[in-house]
């Protein structure tokens, strides 16, 4: 069960979230050890992103990942060339209303702190600088290097979103190496009508041993290496690679019974090279 992200204070008025992006170990299964993973806040999926309607609030994403890729690049795509560099950041919260400096441009990217860059390499990807002023300019907010401030509205429907790494280039391979995570927007008319679930979603600050009857879940392929850290097949030339990854934005709310309770499951399919069908048995309608 992934955490839910926990606010770090007030800035401007408004909850403000710092969530880091670095690498982690993870289980991909009960039975076997820990693998390598890079995470948003050290969890794979990261964080859950509770939010309300019409309650905004600013994240800070900072990226805290190494110079060197995990996974092998392929520089015949588009925006991962010979010469750019291998571990760009920049955040998308796909399917929300937000206005341009906080949508997570492809181009937007930028690099984590560090000294050893080589001179050659840009530093924050060609959108980023404009970005970076009409944050200031719209909101009073400073990006820091390594940094990007991103204010959510949440002035939209009760949906069910996630957040992912979105570079151009390496989206692919970034969301591959576990820089996802659940966006849910709750409230006003369109969301669940208030007694329908028998209990509450995870929340920050649940003690241990906390029952929920919601889950979050994340349908993603993996293919593993006999000293099980995470490989990337070479699908490179696919372009529904590409595509596949999208499919993920196409989330629904899904209705289980198990052991008499109503339970919901909050599903996101992101497979990389396949179709999945997923399926509850039902005995009512």
């Amino acid at each position: 069960m992934p955490p839910v992200a926990q606010a770090a204070g007030l800035r401007k008025k408004l909850p403000f979230y710092r969530i880091p992006m670095r690498p982690t170990l993870a289980k991909v299964h009960r039975d076997l050890p820990a693998t390598r993973f890079w995470s948003y806040g050290g969890s794979v999926p990261g964080p859950t992103i509770e939010a309300r309607t019409g309650q905004a609030f600013s994240v800070k994403w900072i990226n805290e990942l190494p110079k060197k890729h995990f996974l092998p690049i392929d520089p015949t795509i588009h925006g991962a060339e010979e010469g750019v560099p291998e571990v760009r950041a920049v955040v998308h919260v796909h399917g929300a209303k937000v206005l341009p400096e906080s949508d997570g441009y492809p181009e937007a990217w930028y690099l984590p702190v560090a000294r050893d860059i080589p001179s050659s390499f840009a530093r924050v990807g060609s959108f980023y600088d404009q970005f970076r002023q009409e944050a200031y300019n719209r909101f009073g907010v400073n990006w820091n290097p390594g940094t990007a401030i991103f204010q959510y509205r949440n002035d939209q429907r009760a949906t069910t979103l996630w957040f992912h790494s979105h570079e151009l280039g390496l989206t692919r391979l970034n969301i591959y190496a576990g820089l996802s995570g659940f966006y849910l927007l709750r409230g006003g008319s369109a969301d669940v009508p208030p007694g329908v679930l028998p209990g509450p979603a995870p929340r920050a600050g649940d003690p241990p041993g906390t029952r929920y009857y919601e889950i979050p879940l994340i349908v993603q392929d993996r293919a593993l290496r006999p000293l099980l850290e995470e490989t990337h097949k070479i699908i490179a030339y696919l372009l529904a690679a590409l595509v596949a990854v999208h499919v993920m934005g196409a989330l629904r709310h899904h209705f289980v019974k198990r052991n008499t309770v109503l339970r919901r499951m909050t599903v996101g399919i992101g497979p990389l090279a396949r179709e999945e069908g997923l399926r509850t048995p039902s005995t009512t309608p």
